[in-house]
């Protein structure tokens, strides 16, 4: 599978996933490695579904904040190898409908857009739904 069709996977997961449940997606990925997170700390309650694609070389993290629905908000994409990094900026410069210098993020017309964020562990590519 080329990586411009792993990318292009990755990007349909992420789109697909707003306004899903959080019991769609973990029966979603029943047939991935999957983490389910949950995070308390006083009034903060926070859950989040990670699912690695081994056979892609990366993950999505689904974030469910608060939400009474407990539907999918924003999610994150991340790569195990940094060379696919700047492949993925490369194919969302190609893809996307365009780029928001004011956002700083790419834009889709499926309504959503991704931002890109450096974290000290590597690039990390935040998907929020429009």
């Amino acid at each position: 599978m080329t990586t411009e069709n792993n990318f292009r996977f990755l990007i349909e997961e992420v789109g697909n996933a707003f306004g899903l449940s959080y019991g769609q997606l973990k029966e979603k990925y029943n047939d991935f490695p999957t983490w389910l997170i949950e995070y308390i700390d006083k009034d903060d309650h926070e859950e989040y579904i990670e699912v690695n694609f081994d056979n892609r070389d990366a993950s999505i993290v689904f974030f469910f904040f608060d939400n009474e629905e407990k539907k999918c908000i924003h999610s994150l994409i991340y790569f195990h190898h940094p060379k696919d990094e700047d492949s993925f900026i490369r194919f969302l410069s190609e893809t996307a409908d365009h780029y928001s210098y004011r956002q700083h993020c790419w834009v889709f017309k499926i309504l959503f857009y991704v931002e890109l964020k450096q974290e000290p562990d590597g690039t990390q590519f935040y998907c929020y739904k429009l």
